[in-house]
């Protein structure tokens, strides 16, 4: 895999892991400085 190709690559699943509850919860627990609650999700 040229290096353009892992690039998007990368930053394609980097979108699709912004989207999933775990990214949000991470979020919202980083905020409220506590652990998060991972579901896997």
């Amino acid at each position: 895999m040229s290096f353009e190709q892992s690039m998007a690559f990368t930053e394609s699943q980097i979108g699709l892991f912004a989207l999933t509850e775990d990214a949000r919860e991470g979020q919202l627990a980083f905020r409220e400085k506590r652990q998060p609650m991972w579901t896997g999700r």
